[in-house]
């Protein structure tokens, strides 16, 4: 099951919006007791106005060097994650942290 890109709070921030799964755990645990594989869609684009946003743009975790660090795209405007950047993939590992069941 694909839980497409409104399941959290903003985008790519990795928060569950509760008002939608109150008890997200508890509904991936029941699908997986079915034998359904839940994944929930993410890209590595950051919205300006997700709430980890500002704390990955003071720790220098997004790509630099493009017109403009940010880009405008379907879902808003935000910036793009710096894989090449080690601290960049743990601090984005750390909040997969958030839905991990």
């Amino acid at each position: 099951m694909d839980l497409d890109s409104a399941w959290s709070t903003g985008f790519n921030n990795f928060v569950v919006d509760t008002h939608k799964f109150p008890d997200f755990k508890g509904f991936v645990q029941s699908m997986h007791s079915l034998g359904v594989n839940v994944i929930c869609w993410a890209t590595s684009m950051v919205d300006t106005d997700s709430s980890n946003y500002e704390d990955g743009k003071s720790k220098g975790y997004y790509v630099k060097g493009l017109t403009t660090d940010l880009i405008k795209w379907w879902h808003g405007k935000g910036s793009l994650l710096d894989y090449t950047n080690p601290a960049a993939r743990a601090w984005w590992e750390k909040q997969l942290d958030h839905v991990r069941a």
